[in-house]
């Protein structure tokens, strides 16, 4: 295996272990946000309507602005990676 493919997979593999620490991270948020809503009401686990507008909140509120700019580049990045290496592949 050459050099640049050795560089190109560590790269790769760098980009996707970002991407989904990230991805878990504010999926753990969510979670998290959606148990103390359920708490707030007495109940043990959320409800549908509890977990939706916990992801509605995130969506939209701007204290999630960072994490969804900083996942919304990290997909960009993971999608190019594998775009690029195709094109790598497709021609030659």
């Amino acid at each position: 295996m050459s050099p640049s493919m050795i560089l190109w997979i560590a790269v790769s593999g760098a980009i996707f272990a970002l991407w989904a620490f990230q991805m878990f991270r504010c999926l753990f948020a969510l979670s998290q946000a959606a148990r103390e809503a359920a708490a707030a009401h007495g109940g043990a686990w959320p409800s549908l309507p509890e977990q939706l507008a916990q992801f509605a909140a995130f969506a939209c509120a701007p204290e999630h602005a960072r994490d969804r700019r900083l996942l919304l580049i990290l997909t960009a990045l993971v999608l190019a990676t594998s775009l690029i290496r195709f094109a790598m592949l497709s021609s030659g």
